[in-house]
């Protein structure tokens, strides 16, 4: 029997990666446990498994598979490698590892003044994030938001992901040892920063402002008012503010009048 892959996961990443995959490959599908098999703001797993007939599989029914090539994309629980029958176990991880181990990986990169973002291949070991990286795909931010660098993100590593996979299935790769990174938990971004801070500097005011701009969850704010667009010049319908060393044009969101 040949290797299966199993495509775990949600969001346009995976569902693009399990339709690509299964016409070329024998598939099955482990969604996100959120996933309810209903397209949001991003597509449903699920529902894509079951609108093409690909068989959906639990984390136990994946982990006995011996002949299994394990993807990992954007699967939100922790893969434990020793519950695993097989050693094909790969994460595609959305950060130029070993910087930006952990979550919220479109939001630390713009507060931290990076220019440049991308995706990770990399195996999956006993950590978070930290297995040897197989191959990476970088991109400029530029001026991106969060929202911006997380579709590059999804759209880079399904690339990457129908690049490597003959490989992957049959071993042919070799994968280096990560090196000191940075990791952040669930829990280590404090929210209350999408409230613009206006003694801080222009350029730390934008970061701001592009760092938490995720439509889909949040936008950052201003007293409270969501900012929907901004710029260094005047625009129709801004507001001029005051930054610590110059001024910047905001965009205010006015409250639901109902």
């Amino acid at each position: 029997m040949g290797c299966q892959l199993c495509v775990a996961g949600k969001n346009m990443i995976a569902v693009e990666a399990l339709a690509r995959l299964s016409a070329d490959h024998d598939v099955v599908c482990l969604p996100n446990p959120e996933d309810q098999g209903v397209d949001g703001w991003q597509p449903s797993l699920r529902r894509a498994a079951l609108q093409s007939g690909i068989p959906i599989v639990n984390e136990g029914e994946a982990a006995a598979k011996p002949e299994l090539c394990f993807l990992s994309l954007e699967y939100s629980r922790i893969i434990r490698p020793d519950a695993f029958a097989t050693d094909k176990l790969f994460n595609l991880h959305f950060s130029l590892l070993p910087k930006y181990r952990g979550c919220n990986t479109a939001v630390w990169p713009i507060l931290h003044g990076e220019e440049e973002h991308g995706v990770t291949l990399h195996c999956i070991d006993a950590g978070v994030d930290t297995g040897p990286i197989i191959d990476q795909r970088a991109f400029p931010l530029g001026s991106m938001t969060a929202f911006g660098a997380y579709m590059e993100c999804q759209r880079l590593g399904v690339e990457l992901v129908l690049e490597w996979i003959p490989r992957l299935i049959g071993g042919d790769f070799q994968a280096l040892a990560q090196g000191e990174g940075t990791s952040f938990a669930r829990g280590s971004l404090d929210w209350a920063l999408k409230e613009i801070d206006l003694s801080e500097t222009r350029e730390q005011v934008l970061r701001r402002l592009r760092a938490f701009t995720f439509p889909a969850y949040q936008l950052p704010t201003l007293r409270g008012k969501e900012i929907t667009q901004w710029g260094t010049r005047p625009f129709h319908g801004a507001t001029m503010v005051e930054a610590a060393d110059g001024p910047l044009f905001l965009k205010l969101r006015q409250p639901d009048a109902s």
